[in-house]
């Protein structure tokens, strides 16, 4: 049965830190067995199940590996196994416990080949009766398979010491320093081991705080870094509440005189600090922790500067332990530059793949390594080794690894004879080995490669392993220029492994906070190249505005929309007619919908517009009216618009019957507007040239056109008298004009010889002189017929043409006077237009001829 504080010991949660690891290891620990029957061989790429172990242990366990990497022998500190997994001759009765924490470490005499010492300390359970002791194992005897020697099993060092215990190589590179830490006290036993052996005089240091002899106390896990320059180690405290003190510690260690100091220690704030290891540059420490409800591991950056600011700087890795879930146990420090982590009854490992590296980029990974199938299974230890088997003993340097582009390899060729390279890069064929001191690689993809070279100085050979991480020129992407809203804030983070930042105000941290307007850039860079990116912030104010109450207008004049708005607000404008512009013009009745947004959201506000145009009137142009009909005037009947003529009435029409003015008066709440209307009416005009008719050749025919009122005539011969005499076929019109009006009429003539009448035979009688002196004997000239007149029209004319006389009465002579003076003798000319009374009235002719005056 397990005691209760084993239990509570088997809660773990861890701390971690990371390096990237370029080392040629001393090949002792590369063998592990520990648990229930389990073990790694982690001689090869990649770690591999031991199977065959015989040693179960709930925790403290060691075992030890050749030069080489093969395994010699390992011990739970009670019983000791051989490499074939038997027990070693005299190999039992250890006065370790394997309820200790650390119960046992295996660290090689540094004067006698083949010779080990086996350290144990006793468990709490034990009030830690046994003490510190070792016992020497001899390889030479048993055919290698070695003896623990008798004379040297169980010697006392110690006889009070806690359940930790560590070594370190010493400055000199050949002897250890094997260190312990004394109950109820404040002191750190140191012990020099040389080719003399065990100096059993400790160098002590009063240094720290006093870890108790009862309870958890003594519990927790001591360790060195791989450089032997510093240690730490767990203070588990009461798990049940009665002794407050849980502290982690971290000390200077001197490895070239053995003291201890400077102490740096803090509450990790969680119960039962367990598990402990340094990444393997010594930057970061990983602590797992085994309190119910805060079971995890956790990581601390030992660069972080003061106690609080390491505290300060924890990170959980590995996440919380629930009920049912297998516990963290301890931390153990591989060949391969990853930190292991036990866990309580199962058949794997977990591992923290990168522990240089801070936070998640440490790279944490459950159940990341078998244990071989069903049987083997971890419990809450793992072997302790001396902490400088995993140190650089050599190394080799290189230049970054950047995707499709070369990397070179620069080991430490000091005393080397020949070397061998693997890439870690299968895909690269042939290329992926090498045998050059000075290699280069090109790796055929991004990703995390495990390079190995083995040297060797002619007798000897061991392995340096580095991850080579294969990156590409970073890349970075910052949001789309953008606007916020006043008070807002904008986290940035472009955050990716291995790169460096750098912001316009020159900070560098992967994440920034944007709470002002303005130009933000970061470039980001790793030893591939850089990037960079920028961003405009722009911050809005809150949008409030109105369109105004509902609006009428009168007339054509547009109504202008423009509110006003901040121009911090930065505002985007959406009208209801998806127009964008900060003014709308509105020019007939409308709903306005204006939606204003930007970075603080969106409003909208509506104003209904109306408008009411001047009313119209539009009577008839001033006209004139040839019949007895009167004119009808109409409103434009438009709507919210009242009519008044000129007699007072209202309505839709009025008739104009009579000559004289008219007006129409239309109001609406725009205006009042009016127009007149003059009209004149004439009266009918009167006359009628006939019906077509048929005269004979040789007459004439008069029309006559005659209309009372009249004031023009207008004939299509363009007389314009109110008859005319027509001889000839054709059609006669004639426009009769009253006034303004005027009317038309035609007839047509047909002149042919059937209709003339023969023997009818009308002589002109007119003499040739005459002497007007009132003797009364040819006094006047006058011009005669043998038939009668129907029509006469007599004209003389003087020499020069001058009208002297006139008349239309056949018996009226003239006497040769002119407004009663007598004109002088001579020559005059006369024209006579007649028409003969005959059987059929168409005779109408002209005659002239010429008559002297004598006196």
């Amino acid at each position: 049965m397990i005691p209760m504080t084993h239990l509570l010991k088997s809660f773990g949660c861890f701390l971690l830190v990371l390096l990237v690891v370029a080392q040629l290891q001393a090949q002792e620990g590369n063998t592990w067995i520990f648990g229930n029957n389990a073990g790694l061989d982690f001689n090869g790429p990649a770690p591999v199940p031991i199977l065959g172990s015989n040693m179960q242990t709930i925790e403290g366990c060691a075992s030890i590996a050749n030069s080489t990497g093969s395994l010699l022998f390992y011990t739970n500190g009670i019983e000791v196994w051989d490499q074939s997994h038997t027990v070693m001759a005299n190999g039992t009765g250890l006065l370790g416990d394997e309820s200790a924490t650390q119960s046992a470490i295996i660290i090689p005499h540094p004067g006698v080949p083949l010779f080990y010492f086996i350290v144990t300390i006793d468990a709490v359970e034990n009030s830690l009766a046994n003490g510190l002791n070792y016992s020497e194992v001899d390889l030479s005897l048993n055919g290698g398979l070695g003896d623990v020697v008798a004379a040297t099993k169980n010697t006392l060092i110690a006889p009070f010491v806690v359940e930790k215990i560590t070594a370190v190589r010493h400055t000199n590179g050949t002897d250890f320093w094997l260190i312990a830490h004394e109950a109820d006290s404040d002191n750190f036993l140191v012990y020099l081991i040389d080719a003399a052996g065990i100096n059993l005089t400790p160098v002590i240091s009063a240094v720290g705080e006093v870890h108790g002899s009862t309870m958890n106390d003594p519990i927790g896990y001591l360790k060195g870094s791989t450089q032997g320059d510093r240690i730490a180690l767990a203070i588990t405290g009461d798990l049940m509440g009665n002794d407050p003190v849980q502290n982690v510690e971290v000390f200077d260690f001197d490895n070239s005189t053995g003291i201890v100091s400077n102490p740096i220690s803090w509450d990790p704030g969680f119960g039962g600090p367990y598990g402990v290891e340094f990444s393997p540059d010594g930057s970061r420490l990983y602590i797992s922790c085994v309190r119910f409800d805060t079971a995890a591991v956790y990581q601390y950056n030992l660069q972080a500067g003061s106690p609080a600011a390491i505290a300060a700087s924890e990170f959980m890795v590995a996440p919380l332990k629930f009920t049912g879930q297998p516990d963290y146990g301890a931390l153990q420090l591989a060949p391969d530059g990853k930190i292991y982590i036990a866990r309580q009854g199962i058949g794997s490992l977990d591992v923290i793949n990168q522990p240089n590296l801070l936070g998640a980029a440490s790279n944490y990974a459950a159940s990341a390594v078998s244990l071989g199938g069903l049987g083997p299974v971890s419990q809450v230890g793992l072997p302790t080794f001396i902490t400088s088997f995993f140190s650089n003993t050599a190394s080799f340097s290189f230049t970054q690894a950047c995707l499709g582009d070369t990397a070179f390899f620069f080991p430490d060729t000091n005393g080397l004879t020949s070397v061998q390279w693997n890439f870690g890069d299968p895909a690269s064929g042939a290329n992926n080995t090498s045998t050059s001191f000075f290699p280069f690689h090109i790796f055929s993809a991004l990703g995390t490669y495990t390079v190995k070279l083995v040297v060797s100085n002619g007798t000897s050979s061991d392995s340096i392993v580095q991850n080579v991480s294969v990156v590409e020129v970073p890349q970075v992407t910052l949001p789309n220029d953008t606007a916020l809203c006043q008070g807002a804030v904008l986290a940035l983070d472009v955050g990716q492994p291995t790169v460096n930042y750098l912001w316009q105000d020159s900070s560098t941290a992967p994440t920034f906070t944007i709470d002002s307007a303005g130009q933000y850039y970061v470039t980001v860079e790793n030893d591939c190249g850089l990037d960079s990116d920028t961003i405009l912030v722009q911050y809005d104010d809150s949008i409030q505005f109105s369109l105004g109450p509902d609006t009428a207008t009168c007339g054509g004049i547009a109504f202008n929309f423009a509110p006003s708005i901040p121009a911090s607000a930065n505002a985007n404008w959406l009208w209801q007619d998806n127009s964008t512009d900060t003014i709308f013009i509105a020019s007939e009745t409308d709903t306005i919908i204006l939606q204003l947004s930007n970075a603080c959201g969106t409003v909208s506000d509506k104003v209904e517009v109306t408008f009411n145009v001047f009313p119209t009137v539009n009577l008839p142009n001033d006209t004139f009216y040839c019949v007895d009909v009167p004119i009808v005037l109409n409103t434009a009947g438009e709507d919210g618009v009242t009519y008044l003529w000129s007699d007072s009435s209202s309505g839709g029409s009025f008739n104009a019957d009579t000559s004289g003015s008219y007006w129409l008066q239309a109001t609406n709440p725009c205006a009042t507007v009016a127009d007149t209307f003059t009209v004149q009416f004439f009266d009918p005009i009167s006359f009628e040239l006939g019906n077509d008719t048929t005269i004979c050749n040789e007459d004439s025919l008069e029309l006559i056109a005659t209309s009372a009122g009249a004031t023009g005539y207008a004939w299509s011969t363009n007389s314009i008298d109110t008859s005319i005499y027509v001889t000839e076929t054709g059609t006669y019109q004639v426009t009769v004009s009253l006034g303004l009006c005027t009317i038309t009429d035609q007839i047509t003539i047909v002149a042919e010889r059937a209709s003339c009448f023969e023997g009818i035979d009308c002589a002109i009688i007119a003499p040739n002189v005459f002497t007007p002196n009132n003797d009364g004997i040819n006094d006047e000239f006058l011009v005669s017929s043998s038939c009668s007149f129907t029509g006469y029209q007599l004209t003389v004319y003087s020499r020069w043409g001058q009208k002297v006389f006139t008349s239309d009465r056949p018996l009226l002579g003239w006497d040769g006077t002119v407004g009663g003076l007598p004109l002088p003798n001579g020559v005059y000319y006369w024209l006579l237009d007649y028409q003969h009374e005959v059987v059929v009235d168409v005779d109408r002719n002209e005659q002239a001829g010429s008559v002297s005056l004598m006196r």
